[in-house]
């Protein structure tokens, strides 16, 4: 190994959002995809979603290394509501890659430090479907960043 990050986490996952959607759109609804508003994403079958999907993707087998990554870039799991179970990020939104090149990679992730930063107190409370959905870029917009 060596030598840096090539391609960060959060820009993968979406790279593997986006070529879902082109190749395996079915596996969107039954194994890993985004919710209706864009905000944020469920693991819907995790067995399917380690077994199959994240092999091509990821340097990793276990979905407890996962969902570590999840966390060391401060994705929030959703504790309660019709979203229960899903993981969001403020910078984490659906056809929006460019804003993930924000997010960045704590080295130690832990509640002292994570409530310092003056993020929310989870997103648990927090109600999606009042929000207006999450617009993808026009293909004029494309090459911008979001």
């Amino acid at each position: 190994r060596g030598g840096g990050v090539h391609e960060p986490f959060p820009q993968k996952l979406h790279r593997m959002f986006s070529d879902l959607e082109k190749e395996q759109p079915e596996a969107l609804t039954n194994v890993i995809g985004f919710l209706p508003h864009g905000r944020a994403f469920m693991i819907h079958n995790p067995q399917k979603f380690v077994e199959e999907i994240m092999p091509k993707y990821f340097r990793m087998s276990r979905f407890s290394s996962f969902q570590r990554q999840l966390n060391l870039y401060d994705f929030e799991r959703v504790t309660d509501g019709i979203d229960k179970g899903a993981y969001y990020h403020e910078l984490f939104l659906q056809g929006r890659p460019a804003l993930s090149m924000q997010m960045k990679r704590t080295k130690i992730k832990g509640a002292i430090a994570h409530c310092s930063k003056g993020h929310y107190k989870g997103a648990g409370a927090i109600n999606f479907y009042e929000m207006p959905p999450v617009q993808k870029p026009s293909k004029a917009t494309k090459g911008q960043t979001s």
